[in-house]
């Protein structure tokens, strides 16, 4: 999910002239994967594949895993101490499916959901440091927060660096401080302000919640610590909201859940209530390694195996709501199903076109599918 752009800010060492590698090609790690192409490259750190294609593995020196676990970035648990040769490492996993980006090379045009994301892990960030210079950084989807890499590189400011991740390959960068751009920070609502540029969906739902809120006070999740973050997606049935640690919260309004719930859909027992500002909501905890988002405006990358999960959730959903309009659904990778926000415009007819459909545009978590593959899952969707 990283896409490499060249930049001049950034002391990249030459991936071509045989550099050598923090991890040598074949190693494994003691879950059993193995360490496969080196992605990207600086002097503290280096980007990797496993060679399965299920993670991405972040290297980097100890005195930066080190810092991020002493100064709140990350739980010690979220890393892995590492020593190949002489080398002390920590080590970062990130699964395929969800971003782990250097700040200075991310593209977010097109992007909603993962502009949003960006948005929340930079304002979870700022809660742990004001000052801390995250243009060198990591986003990192899975923790919600922008990881810095601690390097004498000039700092910029967060609104820069969000429309820097805008701008065509040629653009200069934009290389203002936070001292140019009095009061111009980062909200959900700066994809309105940067539409027209980022092609964004308007965001016209105020969140449920708002970040920095205790999560642990309306439900219980893995982390008692946990905090939202952000908004994550907004729809007029549901919000979904970003914490710091590795769930996200599905907030529904109160008349579709009771929907769902009569549907077969959901279970009683697997919902809390909750009232906000006065409206009853009900909500879900979630897992953010496995996909929650519209199909309409997907996010999650896309490997076989997932699109297999998305493939037998669209035919489950149609069993339960012959009828639905599952293209504008909310999918669940974690409960099996696609969550129809109308139950009328739908049919079994359809769900081939749109399976071939999600199958074609992607995101990928590594590359797109075979023809025959798409077919394949088209034809499990439908049938």
């Amino acid at each position: 999910m990283t896409d490499f752009i060249v930049n001049e800010s950034e002391f990249v060492l030459d991936m071509e002239g045989g550099q050598e590698r923090f991890l040598g090609e074949g190693e494994m790690f003691p879950e059993g994967s193995r360490v496969g192409e080196l992605i990207d490259s600086a002097a503290e750190w280096q980007l990797y594949y496993t060679e399965d294609g299920r993670f991405q593995v972040l290297a980097v020196a100890e005195r930066i895993g080190s810092r991020w676990v002493n100064d709140g970035y990350l739980s010690a648990a979220a890393l892995m101490p590492w020593q190949s040769g002489e080398r002390n490492l920590w080590l970062l996993f990130s699964p395929t499916e969800l971003a782990l980006d250097r700040v200075n090379g991310m593209r977010l045009t097109g992007k909603t959901r993962r502009a949003l994301e960006f948005i929340a892990a930079v304002q979870r960030t700022r809660t742990l440091d004001a000052g801390v210079n995250l243009r060198d950084g990591f986003f990192c989807e899975l923790w919600s927060v922008v990881l810095p890499t601690f390097s004498l590189t000039p700092e910029v400011a967060d609104r820069a660096l969000f429309e820097n991740a805008l701008r065509g390959k040629l653009d200069p960068e934009n290389l203002s401080g936070r001292d140019a751009m009095p009061g111009q920070g980062l909200t959900y609502l700066t994809l309105n302000e940067l539409r027209e540029k980022g092609r964004f969906a308007p965001q016209d739902h105020a969140p449920w919640l708002q970040p920095g809120e205790p999560v642990d006070d309306f439900i219980r999740l893995r982390d008692p610590q946990a905090v939202v973050t952000g908004l994550a997606c907004a729809r007029e049935q549901y919000q979904i909201f970003a914490t710091q640690g590795d769930e996200r919260v599905l907030m529904l309004e109160e008349g579709w859940a009771r929907e769902l719930l009569s549907r077969g859909f959901l279970r009683l027992i697997d919902l809390r209530s909750v009232t906000v500002g006065g409206q009853r909501l009900r909500a879900y905890a979630l897992g953010k390694r496995q996909a929650l988002e519209p199909l309409d405006e997907r996010h999650h990358g896309l490997t076989v195996r997932g699109a297999l999960r998305l493939a037998q959730s669209i035919r489950r959903s149609r069993a339960l709501a012959p009828t639905a309009d599952l293209a504008h659904g909310l999918y669940s990778q974690a409960l099996g199903l696609v969550l129809p926000t109308s139950f009328e415009g739908g049919s079994r007819d359809t769900d081939h076109d749109l399976m071939m459909r999600i199958l074609s545009e992607g995101p990928f978590a590594m590359a797109a599918f075979m023809e025959d593959e798409m077919e394949d899952l088209a034809l499990i969707a439908s049938r």
